[in-house]
C-alpha cells in the first residue's frame, strides 16, 4: 500500500508510477468532502467510482449528454426497480439509449473526471494492490466499468498539457464574474455561437451554467477565442449600494460559482454544514481554484469538528453493538469505519487511524451510532 498527499506526490507523479510499473490495484483519492476511486489493470484505467451519488449517477449522465429525455429515464428507473437490473442494461434493452452511445458517454465521463484531478493542488491518496473480490466493496463503491481500459499514459500527457494551459487560462478568465462578448464567429469554436446568442455581455458563470461540458472545455475555447480577437473580456461592473436590487442583479449578471458560495455561506452561518459542503463541492468542481470556496470549506470543517467532538468526546470508546443494520445501506466510509471499531480505541484515536480523514471518520461514526450499530462507552 502507498499513501500520501498531492503535496508530497503530485497526481501526475502518482499516475506515472502506476503506469510505468503496469500496476493493478485501486487508487482512492480524497478531495475535501468527496472520495474518488480508480481501478487499474496492468497500468491502464479500468473503472471509476465515487462516494458521491451524483458523481456516479448514470441517469444524470445520460441527461447531461442528451442521450435520452426525462420521460425515458423515469420509465427506465421504474423498470429497474421492478427487475433489479443495472440501469445501463435497462436503458439499452428498452431502446432508450444505444449501447455504443452509452459506452462512449461513460468513457468520456471517466476521462474528464480523471483529467479534472490534475487541477486539484490538494488531496490525499491511498493506493492498494489487488484485493479479494469480497473485500472490494470496503475500498471502492459502485463504479463505472469500462468495456476497454484506456491508456493511463495518454491521460497523463493530456493532464499535464491541461495543467500547463490552465495556468494561462486563469490569467485571462480569473473568475466567473468576468463579462464576455462575442466579436466574431469561428467554425472550430462553437462556444462563440452560444455566446453570440446573448443580447449583451454575459458573465462566464452564466455561460458555464448553460453548457454541459467541463469547465476546462469551455474556458479553453474562450481562451483561444480571446487570443484570436474573437471575444472581448472585461471585469464585472462594480455594484453601487444605491442601486435597486433588481438593477444590482442585472449589473452583476449570473455568476454560478459565486451564487453557490454565497448560499453556502448562509448555510454555514445557520449551522447547516453538510448542505454547505455539498454546495461548495459543486462550486469547486466548476472552479478548483476558487479561493473563497476553499477558505469557507476550511472554516466549515473546523466548526463541524468542534460540534462532532462535543457530541462524541474524544475520550469516549466506541463499541460495536451489531455489524448489520436492518433496512439501512452503509456507505463505503461507514463500512470502513465500522471495521475499525474494536472497543479499545477511543474516538480521538479512531479518527486518526481509519485512513478516511478525521472529519469523515467522525461523520461516519455519528451515523453508525444513530443507526444503532455502535455505542459510546
Amino acid at each position: 500500500m502507498l499513501a500520501g498527499s498531492f503535496a508530497t506526490m503530485p497526481f501526475s507523479d502518482l499516475l506515472q508510477w502506476i503506469c510505468d510499473a503496469r500496476r493493478s490495484g485501486t487508487l482512492q483519492v480524497a478531495l475535501e468532502f468527496e472520495e474518488r476511486y480508480l481501478r487499474f489493470v496492468d497500468g491502464s484505467i479500468a473503472a471509476y467510482g465515487s462516494d458521491d451519488p451524483m458523481a456516479r449517477d448514470l441517469g444524470r449522465l445520460c441527461l447531461q449528454r442528451g442521450l435520452c429525455d426525462e420521460n425515458a429515464l423515469l420509465a427506465a428507473v421504474e423498470q429497474q426497480r421492478q427487475s433489479h437490473m443495472p440501469l445501463g442494461d435497462v436503458l439499452v434493452s428498452s431502446g432508450a439509449v444505444p449501447h455504443e452511445a452509452l459506452e462512449r458517454a461513460v468513457r468520456q465521463h471517466v476521462e474528464e473526471t480523471v483529467l479534472g484531478l490534475f487541477l486539484w493542488p490538494e488531496g490525499r491518496f491511498t493506493y492498494r494492490h489487488e484485493i479479494a473480490p469480497e473485500e472490494a466493496l470496503q475500498f471502492m463503491p459502485p463504479e463505472y466499468e469500462l468495456a476497454e481500459p484506456f491508456s493511463t499514459r495518454q491521460i497523463l500527457m493530456e493532464g499535464m498539457r491541461r495543467l500547463d494551459e490552465w495556468t494561462r487560462i486563469v490569467k485571462v478568465l480569473p473568475s466567473d464574474d468576468v463579462l464576455l462578448q462575442a466579436l466574431g464567429p469561428a467554425a472550430d469554436l462553437p462556444i462563440l455561437e452560444e455566446l453570440a446568442a446573448h443580447p449583451g455581455p454575459t458573465s462566464l458563470g452564466q455561460l458555464l451554467a448553460e453548457q454541459g461540458d467541463s469547465r476546462f472545455a469551455v474556458c479553453a475555447q474562450l481562451f483561444a477565442a480571446v487570443e484570436r480577437g474573437l471575444v472581448a473580456v472585461e471585469a464585472a461592473a462594480v455594484v453601487e449600494p444605491s442601486l435597486t436590487p433588481a438593477r444590482q442583479r442585472t449589473v452583476r449578471g449570473s455568476t454560478t460559482v459565486g451564487h453557490l458560495v454565497q448560499a453556502a455561506q448562509t448555510m454555514v452561518t445557520e449551522g447547516q454544514h453538510d448542505e454547505a459542503a455539498a454546495l461548495l463541492r459543486s462550486a469547486l468542481a466548476l472552479d478548483p481554484f476558487r479561493a473563497d470556496a476553499r477558505a469557507l470549506l476550511l472554516s466549515s470543517r473546523a466548526a463541524q469538528l468542534a460540534a462532532l467532538y462535543e457530541a462524541m468526546p474524544g475520550e469516549r470508546v466506541p463499541a460495536v453493538v451489531r455489524r448489520e443494520a436492518k433496512g439501512a445501506v452503509l456507505s463505503t466510509r461507514e463500512r470502513r469505519v465500522l471495521s475499525q471499531v474494536n472497543g479499545r480505541w477511543d474516538v480521538a484515536a479512531l479518527a486518526l487511524t481509519t485512513g478516511v480523514g478525521e472529519l469523515e471518520t467522525l461523520r461516519a461514526l455519528r451515523r453508525l451510532i444513530h443507526s444503532g450499530l455502535v455505542e459510546l462507552r
